[in-house]
């Protein structure tokens, strides 16, 4: 750096040989402000989501490998179709925020409003990932059996089956549990477990 100036409004210009020029902000209200619209926000800058030449989804700076399936495999099945036809910038920095944490093998909760589309960015997630989902809905008649099984109608006749729970985990499909809130605490209890020590 070979020249220094301080402007009037506060802020420091500096230039150096190779004709760069830099400017540092130092009005220390507006540092406070965007520090702390940085940290309930995230990352300010924009998201881009695109995919690259080594078949990765990427949120920004965030990659993920895309899932890759045989066309007959009945993964595809659960592969959620487009949800989202337009992102706007806070979905998608939400969307990086999301694949951080998967990256980290995290659970995931989105807490809102009902129809606020909560779900929506998921689906969304899986479907440009091609990644498979299933969806135990929750409420107050939930039980644990419900968690390892379920009863179907198979040619007349009621079977139990595993639980899309149980399915989940055993070929690596995302689970949503949706209205977790309104499950009963026994079966919470159940589920600190299995989010925890990913066993049940």
């Amino acid at each position: 750096v070979w020249a220094i100036t301080l402007t009037p409004d506060g802020k420091i210009v500096s230039g150096s040989g190779d004709c760069t020029i830099r400017i540092w902000d130092i009005d220390e209200e507006r540092l406070q402000a965007l520090a702390l619209k940085s940290m309930l926000e995230g990352d300010l800058r924009e998201v881009f989501i695109n995919d690259d030449t080594e078949g990765n989804l990427c949120f920004g700076n965030v990659k993920i490998k895309k899932n890759v399936y045989p066309d007959e495999s009945p993964e595809l099945e659960k592969v959620p179709p487009k949800t989202l036809k337009h992102l706007t910038s806070t979905t998608k920095c939400l969307m990086k925020r999301i694949a951080k944490d998967l990256l980290m093998k995290k659970n995931v909760l989105l807490v809102g409003e009902r129809g606020t589309g909560k779900n929506s960015v998921i689906y969304e997630m899986a479907h440009r990932l091609n990644q498979p989902v299933e969806i135990l809905s929750m409420n107050e008649e939930t039980t644990v059996r419900d968690l390892t099984e379920r009863m179907v109608l198979v040619n007349g006749e009621t079977k139990w089956v595993p639980s899309v729970l149980v399915e989940a985990m055993k070929n690596g499909r995302w689970l949503i549990l949706d209205e977790i809130d309104r499950a009963p605490r026994g079966v919470l209890s159940v589920l600190n477990n299995l989010l925890q020590f990913r066993e049940i």
